[in-house]
């Protein structure tokens, strides 16, 4: 009798996580299916996360640029005039030595003593490039 009794509970666990098993099995199921999905959407957060910082990034440095020449858009029409005049000047300033220089090493390939530049030539007690000659 004893025997039976083993056997037939045996034969009810039996029976009993037969029916348990998919009542287990299928919540479980769901539940590691919910927990993958939500890892992925945290790593897909993650990476549109990264993403928007290094473009807030790359939008900062071109707002930084844009803060540097912020002054030169803003400059007034007399200052620009000035400093174009200025280049000019000072254009003009260095093409006259330019003419200059070529016609000394002419002249001192001519020569036959082979010659020198000119120091004096230049218009200035110094006789070397002065920019500063451009404001007279």
């Amino acid at each position: 009798m004893v025997w039976m009794i083993a056997e037939v509970s045996f034969e009810a666990v039996g029976t009993l996580l037969g029916v348990m098993t998919p009542l287990v099995v299928v919540p479980l199921t769901v539940v590691t299916f919910y927990l993958r999905s939500s890892r992925e959407q945290q790593a897909t957060e993650h990476r549109e996360i990264i993403r928007r910082i290094e473009s807030i990034e790359r939008s900062a440095e071109g707002l930084r640029a844009t803060v540097t020449n912020l002054e030169r858009d803003f400059t007034t029409k007399e200052e620009w005039l000035r400093e174009c005049m200025l280049a000019r000047q000072t254009l003009n300033w260095l093409s006259k030595k330019v003419v200059q220089m070529e016609t000394a090493m002419d002249a001192s390939r001519r020569s036959p003593r082979g010659g020198t530049l000119d120091n004096a030539s230049s218009g200035h007690g110094q006789g070397g490039l002065d920019p500063a000659a451009c404001e007279e």
